[in-house]
């Protein structure tokens, strides 16, 4: 894995000082909590595209950095993201922050809102929510996968069904499901810009996933062996 740095624009940077009430939503970067292991589980980078029009924004890349805890038992992403809303009224930059649990989001305009849930109002991939489901896979869910170099998977998600294919086995995942596209590779720990979230009112989004073998080897790379 080579390092790797969130590509945020300018407009998304300056929201990260944005105020409300006196309370800073947005604050500056800050390293992922680097327990031990933390350490042994890389970041994600998602290339998030459209399998069917219209979207209301473009394609955009996605970065998730894992917070394991202590015992490894657990583990939770912090989530940066920035994209194009477009629509026949208007176009905006948006820029979505999900920390610990907490997902706020703000436009070009400074206008900044917590999230009702990981993925409203944007259509957004709910990552933690794919991580938990990630981490109910069974052997018994993997099929003869002859349209997929890897292991291939199948889960429901919000009452729709989602493939995972290891595209690039210790390298590189895809997840379909729900009109998204999600090209998963990895990358050495980034910095992330973290959000007030908490003390600015919001309620959780996202809560800790608990590890479980087939998950942990599709959001580490650290592929297991095909069974007979």
């Amino acid at each position: 894995m080579s390092p790797a740095l969130p590509r945020l624009s300018v407009v998304c940077s300056a929201l990260l000082l944005s105020l409300s009430h006196g309370t800073q939503l947005f604050g500056n970067d800050a390293s992922v909590v680097q327990t031990e292991a933390t350490k042994s589980w890389p970041g994600l980078i998602v290339n998030v595209t459209h399998q069917t029009a219209p979207f209301p924004f473009n394609s955009f890349v996605l970065y998730a950095n894992p917070v394991v805890t202590e015992d490894g038992a657990k583990v939770l992403y912090d989530v940066n993201a920035e994209f194009k809303v477009v629509n026949s009224a208007y176009q905006k930059w948006m820029c979505y922050v999900q920390t610990d649990g907490y997902a706020m989001s703000g436009d070009s305009y400074d206008q900044t809102t917590c999230m009702e849930w990981e993925a409203y109002p944007y259509a957004l991939p709910a990552v933690n929510a794919i991580a938990t489901a990630l981490m109910g896979l069974s052997p018994g869910a993997e099929p003869d996968g002859h349209d997929c170099p890897g292991h291939k998977y199948f889960f429901q998600l919000f009452k729709t069904s989602h493939t995972v294919c290891e595209t690039n086995p210790g390298k590189m995942i895809t997840i379909t499901g729900n009109n998204l596209v999600l090209t998963v590779s990895y990358a050495d720990k980034m910095n992330l810009k973290r959000n007030g979230g908490s003390s600015a009112g919001c309620k959780p989004v996202a809560f800790p996933a608990s590890v479980a073998p087939i998950g942990k080897s599709l959001l580490t790379g650290q592929s297991l062996p095909r069974t007979s």
